[in-house]
């Protein structure tokens, strides 16, 4: 006969087995949420290699615990804990301030009511569109694009094309895949098929949807190209990823395979730099202007401890030949960047490229 056990032994017997299947609770303490979002970043961000700061610390551990010359973020929130009565602001001051060490454009942190971000990039100033316009003929625009003729008086007398493209994403359409907005660009390499050459602009685009990049980049593919590995962070350690999958770029649509002029800036990041990485593998296509962004990884949203979260880059990006750029980013050859990057003179340096270089 099985003898009886008092249910409150069962009880005790069930929380204690739910305590070792579920594991300890989090250390919600201020040094608790510190440390684990530090060891998030340690095993998850995929460019520490790249993106460690050059003021002080020599890796990511000295970031968290110091070195002999430079105070860790340990001891940094520990003085803040112990100068202020408002622990949250203390706290999220010293999270924030530890990931901007990465100078890195897709990590931020989010708290109720504040946001702070790793870096600021460059965005689309006041003036830029009455630039391209004041620069452009005849001239029309939709979402995210304006798209026209350059003025002959620019351009030595040839037909020069023109297509500003100033995200990959409409944030107003809730549709998944490729966007009505970036489906019109079948339409719009029609009206300026007869042209001889073309400037694709991308500059101050900070990126977006690569199903929308794809589809526009396809346009302007003479021949399928592989032109992208992408690895994600599998493991904790710094070398950890999973096989590269190859990203391809395929002939579609209305296509236009005529001399292009493809404009980029420190502004042109993320999706953009996908773009860019795409229509550099075709020769018919010449990269101008100044370097991209540098910041090529996807961006991973995640819950912290506290219930805050987080912004993180998780993937590596090279182009097929094995160069990463991220940090540096993507730079056009000496011989096709300008002597400034005032906006203006980048736009008609690439129309004086082409100019010069048509028959």
């Amino acid at each position: 006969m099985r003898p009886i056990v008092p249910v409150s032994i069962w009880i005790i017997g069930l929380l204690s087995a739910c305590h070792v299947f579920l594991g300890p609770d989090p250390d919600t303490s201020p040094q608790g949420v510190l440390y684990t979002l530090w060891k998030d970043f340690n095993e998850i961000h995929a460019y520490l290699d790249k993106r460690m700061p050059n003021n002080g610390y020599n890796n990511w551990e000295e970031v968290l615990n110091g070195n002999q010359n430079k105070t860790g973020y340990r001891t940094i929130l520990q003085y803040r804990l112990n100068s202020s009565t408002n622990v949250n602001k203390a706290l999220f001051d010293t999270c924030a301030d530890m990931l901007n060490e990465l100078d890195d454009p897709h990590v931020s942190l989010h708290a109720p009511g504040k946001s702070s971000y790793s870096t600021k990039v460059k965005t689309e100033p006041s003036n830029f569109r009455n630039i391209v316009i004041s620069n452009l003929g005849e001239w029309a625009s939709a979402v995210n694009l304006i798209y026209g003729r350059v003025k002959p008086g620019l351009s030595s007398g040839y037909n020069i094309g023109y297509i500003y493209i100033a995200s990959f994403t409409d944030r107003t359409s809730s549709s998944y895949g490729v966007q009505n907005w970036a489906k019109a660009i079948d339409s719009i390499v029609g009206a300026l098929a007869d042209t001889d050459a073309m400037v694709i602009d991308i500059r101050y685009n900070g990126g977006g949807s690569p199903a929308n990049g794809e589809y526009i980049a396809a346009r302007f593919t003479s021949v399928q190209t592989d032109y992208m590995k992408e690895s994600v962070k599998n493991g904790p350690g710094l070398n950890d990823f999973s096989a590269p999958i190859i990203s391809t770029i395929r002939p579609a649509g209305t296509r236009y395979t005529k001399p292009v002029a493809l404009l980029t800036n420190e502004g042109t990041g993320s999706m953009a730099e996908w773009f860019t990485m795409a229509l550099r593998t075709h020769k018919h296509i010449t990269h101008v202007g100044i370097r991209t962004t540098g910041a090529l990884s996807g961006r991973l949203e995640r819950s912290m401890v506290n219930g805050w979260y987080y912004s993180i880059s998780f993937q590596k990006i090279t182009d097929m030949f094995g160069n990463c750029y991220e940090v540096d980013g993507i730079i056009p050859k000496e011989k096709y960047q300008p002597a400034n990057n005032i906006d203006e003179e980048l736009l008609k340096s690439a129309i004086k490229y082409l100019a010069d270089n048509l028959p």
